[in-house]
């Protein structure tokens, strides 16, 4: 065995680790709880419903408009007290 643990920190004891939690605890969707392949990602049923922001939105915030009302418009809330960043 290696001296600085590398063995532990991504070999195989890492890896046998992860399986046994896996089966004792199974990856699931964040939306639903649906057991997934890995941990972290959504179901097929549950990405297919998401909506992407896309523009007309916000600049600042992200809130989308209904029209298109120019690159760089901000929506009111952030007009009154533009964020930080």
């Amino acid at each position: 065995m290696a001296r600085n643990g590398s063995l532990l920190h991504g070999g195989i004891l890492a890896q046998g680790a992860r399986r046994a939690l896996d089966l004792l605890l199974p990856p699931l969707c964040h939306c639903c709880g649906t057991p997934v392949g890995e941990g972290g990602i959504l179901c097929p049923a549950c990405w297919a419903t998401l909506e992407v922001l896309a523009p007309p939105h916000c600049a600042a915030c992200g809130l989308p408009f209904e029209h298109d009302v120019g690159d760089g418009a901000l929506c009111g809330a952030c007009l009154r007290r533009p964020p930080v960043w």
